[in-house]
């Protein structure tokens, strides 16, 4: 059973005893129903600390002498009942230990659990975070066996210690156990302190449409209890930040009346905080993703308002101390020049954001290393964005910051679907279907690019058991997205054409390539799928298209357009334009596929036998499937 079943999980223990043959319920039971009165007294007060205590934990919830534990001890050692741990002992098998705890009334469980956070509190003077999960862990089960009849004092202890384990658990980025932690506290916690609780709840999501739910029940109940203007506008920054930066997990977007609405009132609680203050630091923040959220649409003055509160936001946070916010502002700044199309201002920034290092949290550093990836992707940097997305994810341990790990992940499978290292896709992808598990199915449309691309690629290779995977994964994704009120183009307009190859959608979504502009790495996807079936574009849409990738050097997407230019007009001239740049930034995939074509058009055997060699080590066997059709 031991091998079977986590220990740790309550839930599991208990499903598993519940499914014991009763016989062996009952034989435990009757073996510790035989022992003296203080083993038997001894085991249930272990019990109480779980798998392993200490003799100190004993002696102190029994009120017990030290040297009658640990003799008490040693003979439940010899009954083979206990077996010694170093300083402590530990059950010998899991299923003794839960037979002794339910041996103990239910109000005798309470009260125990109570004392023995009450003990472990006063042991964890000078290292509480260590400590924060488990003290929580024993007051909240105090006041759940105790239910209403729980003590106030034990009720906000309990609150204070689940937020601290909160805290304990965010240092170390695991955002999952934060936010249970936080969860655990709101459901016990008085009205005073829910605004903050419900604050910190959504700010340790981040991503999912579901973390926007907390922000604004914190700012609700903040106008509710006449909060100050400091903690109402540092509330709404969160939930327009929230709205505008995180996008690409929000299923269903705010409209434009809405978000005018809720940055007119953020305008007017500024007028009422101090204007170099945190309130006002981040609502500036949260205002430079503002061209970010249009997607497409800002104008020249939305874009020059948004810089200018992002640069000031990034100066008033370094003066107060908030490196985090420093690089959200930062970010924001990058995506104001990304949306422009101005990649190469965009990664200058980024850059900096990454130089951070560890004075930033692991969610900053994750996503700072997610931008330079997407700006060098874009740029045709791609040994850039090979070195800057494994260093990134090199320094992410499991079950830490899922969300912003296959934000990551996502980027890496772009980078090297475009490099032709087809070999580590499927690893990554896998780590990517996993990741979004851990996160329990979030929207997360951020990571799309990095599904689809797996699953191309997948598909591709015959590796049917995980193309299947992908495809439901995506198809999961998108079902949440309606694109209701999305400006021309939603996620599901860019992504749905790509999924089932639709030559209609496709050709939609490529016309609206000006609202594309600031994710050059969707376009390139639409341009290619579009080319690899011979389909064509209309001659004055890719003629802008190009002089606009030209013009911004976004490689990998001129590489794409030149070659649906040169396939459509049969102009050998631009597909061996689209070899010599696809070959100079190391773009093996495309390079391979023009450079048939080039042979093709050019009636050159050998070349084209060179280039489905490629294909061939690659495993693009689709693609060579698409040519010899």
């Amino acid at each position: 059973m031991e091998q079977a079943v986590d220990s740790a999980n309550r839930g599991a223990v208990e499903a598993a005893l519940a499914n014991l043959p009763d016989t062996v319920h009952a034989a435990v039971l009757a073996r510790l129903d035989l022992l003296p009165a203080a083993e038997r007294w001894a085991l249930q007060l272990g019990a109480v600390m779980g798998r392993s205590f200490a003799a100190q934990a004993i002696s102190a919830l029994g009120g017990i002498a030290s040297a009658t534990v640990t003799e008490t001890c040693r003979a439940l050692v010899d009954r083979d009942l206990l077996r010694p741990s170093g300083d402590s002992y530990a059950f010998r098998h899991i299923l003794i230990r839960e037979v002794a705890y339910q041996t103990l009334p239910r109000a005798e469980r309470a009260r125990l659990h109570a004392a023995a956070a009450a003990w472990l509190e006063e042991r964890a003077k000078g290292r509480e975070e260590a400590l924060a999960e488990l003290v929580a862990f024993h007051y909240r089960e105090a006041v759940t066996l105790a239910g209403a009849t729980a003590s106030e004092d034990t009720r906000r202890r309990t609150v204070d210690w689940l937020s601290r384990a909160a805290d304990a658990a965010h240092a170390g980025a695991a955002t999952v156990e934060a936010s249970g932690h936080l969860r655990a506290a709101i459901e016990l916690a008085d009205a005073s302190r829910l605004p903050e609780l419900y604050e910190r709840l959504g700010a340790r999501m981040q991503t999912g449409s579901a973390a926007d739910a907390p922000l604004r029940i914190a700012l609700k109940l903040s106008e509710e209890q006449g909060r100050p203007s400091d903690d109402q506008l540092r509330i709404l920054a969160r939930v327009l930040m929230f709205a505008t930066r995180a996008q690409g997990s929000v299923a269903k977007r705010m409209s434009d009346e809405a978000m005018s609405a809720l940055r007119t009132r953020g305008r007017n609680l500024l007028a009422q905080v101090d204007p170099e203050g945190p309130a006002a630091a981040r609502f500036l923040a949260a205002e430079g993703f503002y061209p970010f959220w249009m997607a497409g649409r800002a104008t020249d003055d939305d874009y020059v308002a948004a810089e200018r509160d992002a640069g000031r936001a990034a100066e008033m946070a370094e003066r107060l101390g908030d490196t985090d916010l420093v690089s959200a502002a930062l970010d924001a700044l990058s995506g104001s020049f990304n949306s422009r199309g101005e990649f190469q201002r965009g990664l200058e920034v980024s850059r900096k954001r990454v130089a951070l290092g560890r004075r930033v949290s692991a969610l900053e550093r994750l996503d700072a290393y997610s931008m330079v990836t997407w700006g060098c992707s874009a740029t045709g940097d791609l040994a850039g964005a090979d070195v800057a997305s494994a260093e990134g994810l090199a320094q992410v341990q499991p079950g830490q910051e899922p969300a912003w790990t296959l934000h990551l992940a996502a980027w890496r499978i772009y980078t090297l679907t475009l490099m032709g290292r087809w070999d580590a896709i499927a690893p990554l992808a896998q780590r990517a279907c996993h990741l979004w598990e851990e996160m329990e199915r979030e929207t997360a449309g951020y990571a799309l690019r990095g599904f689809v691309a797996a699953m191309h690629v997948a598909q591709s290779r015959g590796e049917s058991a995980l193309a299947t995977t992908l495809v439901e994964v995506v198809e999961s994704i998108l079902r949440e997205f309606k694109d209701a009120g999305a400006p021309g183009l939603g996620v599901r307009g860019r992504w749905l054409p790509l999924l089932h190859s639709d030559r209609s959608g496709l050709e939609t979504a490529i016309a609206n390539w000006k609202l594309l502009k600031g994710l050059p790495d969707s376009l390139e996807r639409l341009v290619s799928a579009m080319s690899d079936r011979l389909w064509t574009l209309p001659a004055d849409l890719s003629a802008l298209q190009l002089d606009w990738a030209h013009a911004e050097g976004l490689r990998p997407l001129e590489v794409q357009l030149r070659r649906a230019v040169g396939l459509r007009d049969e102009n050998k001239r631009e597909l061996v334009r689209a070899t010599e740049i696809a070959e100079s930034i190391g773009a093996v995939s495309p390079l391979a596929r023009v450079r048939y074509e080039v042979a093709r058009m050019g009636g050159d055997d050998g070349e084209m036998a060179a280039a489905i060699k490629t294909l061939e080590r690659m495993g693009d066997n689709r693609q060579i499937a698409l040519y010899q059709e």
